[in-house]
């Protein structure tokens, strides 16, 4: 009986990795030879997350009045 418990635990964990992993990838973004200023960008601020990485970028964007702008409203297109 113990075996059995111990391989539904895993299977559950397993389908509990597969849902998480999933829900990671749909969030994912490459960005391909930006990777190393990236992560120097991350270290040189002390930044915890990539979250964080995207959200002072984005932030910069709006301070230099980029098309991002809540001001100037927001586009997909980057139309404003």
């Amino acid at each position: 009986v113990l075996i059995y418990l111990e391989e539904d635990t895993s299977c559950k964990g397993k389908k509990k990795l597969r849902r998480l992993d999933k829900a990671r990838g749909q969030t994912r973004v490459n960005i391909g030879t930006a990777f190393p200023r990236w992560r120097h960008l991350k270290e040189a601020k002390g930044l915890q997350s990539d979250a964080m990485v995207a959200l002072f970028l984005l932030d910069r964007c709006v301070l230099l009045g980029g098309v991002c702008s809540p001001s100037r409203g927001f586009s997909l297109t980057g139309k404003c």
